[in-house]
């Protein structure tokens, strides 16, 4: 036991030595940035906080400069890292004092009883995201088929390549630049543990705000919700991109809350520069800027008319700026397919290697989980993705909001705190904005993360209230009642939490390899295996009819999915040997195909292209190698 133990510390160590480096850099690219908007770093941890996730949005701006001059090496990873280590020397020696001066003060004070409890299931949450996602390999279809794959590409291709079968790689990809960062300067593992970063980032801010707004117990209480979501423990450490996009929309949110507190323009000018990477981050992260630009003016139209016309001009500011961080990705999904929001408003812009029929599958595909937009609908929508959510997507988003929010908008009614009551009335009028605008575009749990952190600190809020309306003595009630509660619902408590670490030990105590590993869990990866093995190098291969993740290809690919991609119009073909001579003709000599996914994604003329492309491998390809459910295939000529 203990020898598995020392392996996976020195496995931790090793990544997070190049984690370390790659976080010291967007240290000083963020540091450097918060010294010109002139943030004052009264708080601390609130100035380092800001400073790393800016530091990340910045290096995401930079690796995507050196893809598009066409500089995606090491070297030049390393030259970005090499400025970056620069600018952080040199805000150390401009500012030494005002860095030692918060470790000259620091004491150790002993914490209460019910903020230890709260440290220890915090921590047990970041190890959990941290042994079954980060440090083992990837295994989920997104990461496989985009989140990873583009920037494997990009990295063959030492630049910023049109990818016309990949939809996604036509939206902001600002965390996968940094995947791609990663990548260069040392592995994937590298590249999840960002994520991982930015669920740190996220606990940390909420407790930050959380104490600063409505007392310690509140702040840790908030950073222990979020991090004991279901939905979080499974996407922190993974390489997608909703718990960046949470964190980004959280500290947008209550950095415009703060500017309507405190009035520090600096903190509009972060609210603006945050919202921008959340837009960068993901092509519906556009909706943070306009939601908490919107609230911003709201609230100033409801204090007096004239601070509202007064705040138009700032409102403006917000915007540009907002709109300035994320250009330069409307710009290259503009010039790579005509449409600067690339697959959406076909009927407006058009688009390469597109069409109204493509759109029209894609807005069907994204909102298959829908309920009935209705009143109703929206009311009960937290009810039903709390214990329906096979029909959402399959992500948990557990019960805690559901049973806590009640508290919060009681406290709406009976707090008499001032200020307090004015943030509350703020976070509630944000998250019923992102609610609603979840709302209305998809109902899959997944998309309710980006506004996870609102949710934890409105939830912390009303717990806080409550914690005081009890009398000394009976204020243990309320405190046991959600410690109980967080405890009976701990992955520690669930056996298939359990089950999860455990499964991975083998590959964390290096008992087996990454190809051993993957076999264990992705049914017929060895077709995968066989092919960057055993077929020429210059192979190239289409991937159908579903499947789609080509990161665990090492030749040339392409999608034949009917609905991320139209380079190829697979329902255009009447016959298998018409099929057949058009994909030899392309270039095609291999076709590796998925049978558990032919009927995986409702699409009108599935059943014709699945028989299609059946019949064709049945007449022109010949088989090569079979892992059930997939199958290799070479085209005969």
């Amino acid at each position: 036991m203990m020898q598995e133990l020392i392996i996976i510390v020195i496995a931790l160590l090793k990544n997070t030595f190049f984690l370390l480096i790659l976080c010291s850099s967007s240290f000083g690219f963020g540091f450097t940035l918060l010294r010109l908007i002139h943030f004052p770093s009264r708080q601390y941890s609130e100035f380092l906080v800001f400073s790393q996730a800016l530091g990340l949005g910045i290096l995401g701006l930079l690796v995507f400069g050196l893809g598009v001059v066409k500089q995606l090496h090491s070297l030049a990873a390393w030259g970005l890292i090499g400025l970056g280590w620069i600018l952080l020397i040199i805000e150390l020696i401009l500012h030494f004092k005002e860095h030692l001066t918060p470790i000259k003060r620091f004491q150790i004070r002993i914490p209460n009883w019910f903020s230890v409890i709260m440290a220890c299931l915090l921590a047990a949450n970041l190890i959990y995201a941290l042994l079954t996602n980060a440090l083992v390999p990837p295994t989920s279809y997104d990461e496989l088929a985009y989140h990873l794959a583009i920037p494997k590409i990009y990295i063959e291709h030492k630049s910023i390549t049109y990818i016309p079968y990949i939809l996604h790689s036509n939206w902001p990809l600002n965390t996968e630049m940094l995947f791609t960062l990663s990548m260069l300067i040392a592995t994937e593992r590298v590249a999840r543990l960002v994520t991982w970063i930015g669920f740190i980032l996220l606990a940390a801010s909420l407790y930050i705000y959380g104490r600063k707004w409505f007392g310690s117990e509140a702040g840790w209480l908030a950073s222990v919700l979020a991090t004991s979501t279901p939905m979080a423990l499974s996407l922190a450490g993974a390489a997608m991109v909703e718990v960046p996009l949470a964190l980004y929309t959280f500290l947008a949110v209550v950095c415009i809350i703060d500017w309507l507190e405190e009035h520090r323009l600096a903190s509009l000018f972060l609210s603006a520069i945050f919202s921008g990477i959340a837009a960068g981050i993901k092509l519906n992260g556009a909706q943070v800027g306009l939601i908490v630009g919107g609230a911003m003016l709201l609230v100033a139209m409801l204090k007096t008319p004239r601070m509202a016309l007064k705040n138009l001009g700032l409102f403006t500011l917000f915007g540009a700026l907002t709109f300035l961080i994320v250009l330069p990705w409307y710009g290259k999904a503009w010039m790579q397919t005509g449409n600067p929001f690339w697959p959406f408003l076909f009927n407006v812009f058009g688009g390469r290697f597109w069409d109204e029929e493509a759109a029209k599958n894609l807005l069907t595909y994204i909102q298959i989980t829908n309920m009935p937009h209705s009143v109703l609908n929206w009311i009960l929508g937290f009810v039903h993705v709390t214990f329906d959510k096979g029909k959402f997507g399959g992500y948990s988003i557990g019960y805690s909001f559901l049973l806590l929010l009640p508290v919060s908008f009681l406290a709406l009614i009976r707090e008499t705190d001032s200020k307090r009551l004015r943030i509350t009335r703020y976070l509630t009028l944000m998250t019923l904005a992102f609610y609603s605008a979840w709302f209305l575009q998809t109902h899959q749990t997944r998309f309710m993360m980006s506004f996870l952190g609102i949710l934890a600190l409105l939830s912390a809020a009303g717990f806080s209230w409550l914690f005081r309306i009890f009398a000394d003595k009976w204020v243990i009630v309320p405190k046991l009642a959600i410690i109980g509660y967080l405890l009976v619902f701990s992955w520690v408590a669930k056996p298939t939490s359990r089950e999860t670490i455990i499964q991975r030990l083998p590959y964390l105590t290096n008992q087996v390899t990454r190809d051993q590993y993957l076999n264990s869990f992705i049914p017929g990866y060895s077709v995968f295996e066989y092919a960057n093995k055993d077929l020429p190098k210059d192979a190239y291969v289409l991937m159908a009819v579903w499947e789609s993740r080509g990161y665990l290809l090492d030749r040339e690919y392409m999608w034949a999915n009917p609905i991320g991609q139209r380079a190829i119009r697979l329902d255009s073909y009447s016959k298998p040997a018409s099929l057949a001579a058009d994909l030899r003709k392309r270039g095609f000599t291999h076709v590796i195909i998925n049978y558990a996914n032919l009927n995986r994604f409702p699409y009108p003329k599935n059943e014709q292209v699945a028989e299609l492309t059946i019949a064709m491998l049945k007449n022109h390809a010949q088989l090569i190698y079979s892992a059930p459910p997939i199958e290799l295939y070479r085209l005969i000529r």
